[in-house]
């Protein structure tokens, strides 16, 4: 087992530290991105420590150092995860059947490559680069477009056969087990079934913000289109209501450049979804013998908000989506196939335990190589920490100039912000936790 032992201590405890020391950073307010460039450059989970470093530094406001991670991340994401496949390649990819997911470079999820190419748009936002910020949203767009066509008929036509990653004593001992495996695959999956989730793997939010930022930079028709489709997954918010009404006053209007200019407030409130391990165990048979299969997967914990909304001069935001519903609703879809990935994993040690403890010298390896199987019985909880419960909106009308007093939930001053007149603007804040707040103010 010395080549297991050299290959890194993650496949003992997996990748809780890095994402308690990101957390950490990033309630901090650190802005060292230092050891992040590190473990870029010796290709050391390079997906996950570029976003990583590309929140932080877009938290410090080097917008464009941000920028630079994120193209570090989308660049890998290419080149790591084939596009229609982003799911499920990871799944079946099994260079740790000895050991566990942990051992693998972090792929990522759906929903946070549409998050990359939004934080990026926003990044040349505030830098001034509209020309740049278009074609991050017109990716974002592309992709969403992909995540509705394909993905969930992939993804259902994989659960309908057999794994390619397992041989035929793994597939007869798995059918042998039917009953028990899916006794257990219905309670992992009770487990998660409670939590509301989106309808599909499109987020709303960046569709919404892709409609503002092309209102903003003039492409009135594309703008209303976008907030149109918008509206349609979404059909009783009251903003998303007023946002289309706005925007087609301006794509119908001969003299649209002399309307009144918009102000939106944009809220990012909390963390969202992350990822826990839990472990499981249940019965196995093998020749008879009576054993015990034990799985570990990553199942889902809610974090904590911030402010339950904002107040801004007096009037409040209205939740625009709630990111908690997609990072369940990728879960929920992906849930099965990795809970079967792991049980056929499991199943691989279970049936070299059994031959090491049958064989007539093996019982002292049998014992060593089960301690070693239940060391290395860890979950991947890799996510992106970095990402919202819910995002929220208000917007106010710029017919000479606008001062705005951005107040929490509880009245309290938060931050003022002057817009010139005759000017669109988008006020983005992020808020982490109360009293953790991130404000970019962003004119047309």
């Amino acid at each position: 087992f010395s080549a297991f032992l050299f290959s890194g201590c993650a496949i003992f405890t997996g990748h809780s530290d890095k994402i308690e020391r990101f957390d950490y950073e990033i309630t901090n307010s650190k802005c060292d991105t230092k050891d992040y460039a590190k473990m870029i450059a010796k290709n050391d989970d390079t997906i996950f420590a570029a976003n990583s470093a590309g929140s932080i530094a877009r938290n410090c406001k080097d917008f464009k150092s941000s920028n630079l991670f994120f193209d570090i991340a989308e660049g890998n994401y290419k080149t790591a995860v084939d596009e229609r496949n982003l799911f499920i390649k990871s799944l079946n990819e099994v260079a740790a059947t000895l050991t566990n997911d942990n051992i693998l470079d972090y792929n990522g999820k759906f929903y946070e490559r549409i998050m990359t190419n939004l934080y990026k748009a926003l990044n040349f936002m505030s830098i001034g680069e509209f020309a740049n910020a278009r074609v991050e949203f017109n990716r974002i767009l592309e992709r969403q477009e992909i995540a509705k066509r394909h993905f969930m008929d992939d993804i259902l036509a994989l659960s309908k056969t057999q794994p390619n990653y397992a041989d035929e004593n793994q597939i007869y001992l798995y059918n042998q087990n039917l009953k028990n495996i899916n006794e257990f695959l219905n309670f992992y999956e009770n487990g998660y079934s409670n939590l509301k989730a989106s309808s599909n793997f499109v987020n709303p939010f960046a569709s919404y913000l892709a409609g503002i930022f092309f209102l903003c930079d003039g492409s009135y028709a594309k703008g209303a289109d976008l907030l149109k489709e918008v509206s349609v997954m979404l059909p009783k918010n009251e903003q998303i209501k007023k946002d289309l009404s706005y925007a087609n006053s301006l794509a119908n209007s001969l003299n649209a450049r002399k309307n009144i200019k918009q102000v939106w407030v944009i809220y990012e409130n909390g963390r969202g979804a992350g990822l826990k391990e839990s472990g499981f165990s249940f019965p196995f048979i093998v020749n008879r013998t009576l054993m015990s299969l034990n799985v570990a997967l990553p199942t889902l914990k809610k974090r904590n908000l911030s402010y339950e909304f904002l107040k801004i001069n007096g009037k409040k935001t209205t939740q625009i989506v709630d990111m908690n519903s997609i990072i369940s609703a990728e879960f929920a879809a992906t849930a099965k196939l990795r809970a079967n990935k792991q049980i056929f994993l499991a199943i691989s040690k279970v049936i070299l335990e059994y031959q090491l403890s049958t064989h007539k010298d093996g019982a002292g390896v049998a014992a060593i190589y089960a301690i070693f199987n239940m060391l290395t019985n860890r979950a991947d909880i890799r996510y992106w920490s970095y990402l919202p419960a819910n995002f929220q909106s208000a917007s106010f009308e710029n017919k000479g100039g606008l001062n705005l007093q951005i107040s929490n939930d509880t009245d309290e001053i938060i931050a003022n912000s002057q817009i010139p007149p005759n000017k669109n603007a988008i006020i983005y804040l992020k808020s982490l936790q109360r009293n953790l707040n991130y404000i970019d103010t962003i004119i047309f």
